[in-house]
């Protein structure tokens, strides 16, 4: 097994785990959720689009199991994996970064601007679908809704940003 696939499934289980353990726990003014696992996609480089799918999948059947949830984060997590590698490619023509270069998205290697809005991109439409399923026929606003979606997908980016700056530092 290459170095690679160990270091994306140590990541996997770390963000399976933060999420588990820690990010389950985070709640913002009692409205804005942290779902920090999805940033697993949001680091992750250029990878198999298949293998980038699957761990979606894995990972989402993993949340479900864990929030008693039945299929919401399978398939808000499946399209953020599905969408990461397009969003890749836009990622590369906005800003003329190569990232298939990088085994890693970090803030240090592709700048702190590009990789927030490219997280928090990501993360909004994630956000979008697991808040709305899990919304479905409850009779909430729309609005109220929205402002849950945009509230935790702003802290989860920031965490998530975090973490990037911290896997991006190289040891002196």
């Amino acid at each position: 097994m290459r170095s690679r696939s160990i270091q994306d499934i140590f990541l996997f289980v770390f963000f399976l785990l933060f999420q588990w353990l820690i990010g389950s726990r985070l709640l913002l003014f009692k409205q804005a959720a942290c779902f920090a696992y999805a940033g697993y996609w949001v680091l992750l480089g250029q990878r198999r689009p298949i293998d980038t799918l699957l761990s979606g999948f894995l990972m989402g059947v993993l949340m479900d199991w864990h929030y008693e949830t039945n299929g919401i984060h399978t398939a808000a997590t499946t399209l953020l994996a599905y969408l990461q590698p397009h969003a890749l490619k836009l990622l590369t023509s906005s800003t003329g970064n190569d990232t298939e270069s990088f085994e890693r998205l970090t803030p240090n290697n592709i700048g702190m601007l590009p990789f927030f809005a490219y997280a928090l991109s990501l993360l909004f439409i994630h956000h979008l679908v697991l808040f709305f399923i899990e919304a479905g026929g409850s009779g909430l606003s729309v609005w109220f809704i929205l402002l849950r979606i945009g509230a935790s997908a702003l802290f989860t980016a920031v965490v998530v940003h975090l973490f990037g700056l911290m896997s991006g530092l190289k040891a002196s």
